[in-house]
């Protein structure tokens, strides 16, 4: 399959992950198993979550900042300082064993195995590879490591 298809099929995925009012996950080149689709559903109550839960941030920040009052996170060292360092403590472990640290993430955030893809039923999990997560995760710790090195910094 071309890149271009992959990246059409992961636009799909991502436009049903992250838009409310999108409740069907159709991907082009993909099929989903309904073990799939439950798991997608459960992710997409996630990213809507979480989407809501930064604009909600962004509107509280804005109202803050308007007002000329402290912001609306606005740590001492100590705080920051922790907050830094805890994904420093989990890094190690997630580095050295990311399957491990993978499989756990899953038992946390789900009740049940269907994230647990079929190559043969699901072929979405020849892109979505462990690298691919491992990245993602990757990515989401240097810039969480990032904001409160610049909390830290700005002190």
């Amino acid at each position: 399959m071309s890149l271009f298809k992959v990246m059409h099929n992961y636009n799909q995925l991502m436009v049903y992950l992250i838009w409310p009012f999108k409740n069907k996950l159709k991907m082009d080149n993909f099929p989903t198993s309904p073990n799939a689709a439950e798991h997608f559903a459960e992710c997409k109550q996630l990213f809507v979550l979480a989407v809501l839960v930064f604009i909600i941030c962004l509107v509280l920040h804005f109202i803050f900042k308007k007002q000329r009052k402290k912001a609306l996170l606005d740590l001492n060292k100590s705080a920051a300082l922790i907050l830094l360092l805890l994904p420093i403590v989990v890094f190690p472990f997630a580095v050295s064993n990311f399957d491990s640290f993978f499989v756990i993430f899953h038992h946390i955030l789900f009740n049940n195995n269907d994230w647990l893809f079929d190559p043969n039923t699901d072929p979405i999990i020849n892109v979505l590879t462990e690298g691919f997560f491992a990245s993602c995760f990757a990515v989401a710790g240097i810039i969480y490591e990032l904001y409160f090195a610049e909390k830290l910094l700005r002190k």
